[in-house]
């Protein structure tokens, strides 16, 4: 008998969105209502489900923006917003890009030239690599919560919905063909 983590890894790829955009959270969701449908005395917590399936899309896709992605394809995170409706996850349009950037900048600045210089400063020796993320926070103004959250705040009032963080899957077709009988 197939282990509860197995059974979530197996229905990932299945219950995850067609346009590859959706979460952990939502899938393990999804993926703990089915498996009480097949077993009405399935208990398990959710919290559970989810880092199964956190695990298993690590396993799939790979750590969101890895280089060698997981078995059936690669992943990334990605802003995009939630249907109050429905649920679902839904791409942001150009326009509300571009107001995404032009509020990033407003509270962090352009965080990839800042990025690129922490970076370098590393390389230099000019601070570890333990400490380049509390110098990197401090240039883009991220150290404290009320920055970000003044951000997502004001994001949200902006565009009118609720904006989140998503998974962005790219199911790699060469990869799904030769890995599917590994999944199991």
């Amino acid at each position: 008998m197939a282990s509860v983590k197995r059974k979530v890894i197996e229905k990932i790829d299945a219950v995850w969105s067609p346009d590859g955009l959706d979460s952990c959270q939502r899938v393990g969701e999804k993926i703990l209502e089915r498996l009480q449908e097949e077993d009405k005395d399935f208990n398990r917590a959710i919290g559970t489900i989810v880092k199964y399936t956190r695990e298993g899309r690590n396993e799939l896709y790979g750590m969101p923006f890895s280089e060698n992605g997981g078995k059936i394809g690669s992943c990334v995170y990605i802003w995009c917003k939630r249907n109050p409706e429905t649920g679902d996850y839904d791409f942001l349009t150009e326009e509300e890009q571009e107001i995404k950037q032009k509020l990033q900048t407003k509270y962090f600045g352009d965080a990839t030239e800042k990025q690129i210089l922490v970076k370098a400063m590393v390389e230099a020796g000019e601070i570890s690599k333990e400490d380049a993320w509390s110098v990197l926070e401090e240039m883009t103004n991220m150290n404290g919560k009320a920055n970000f959250m003044g951000f997502l705040k004001e994001i949200q009032q902006t565009l009118h919905c609720q904006v989140i963080r998503g998974t962005l899957v790219n199911r790699e077709v060469e990869r799904l063909e030769f890995n599917t009988h590994e999944i199991k």
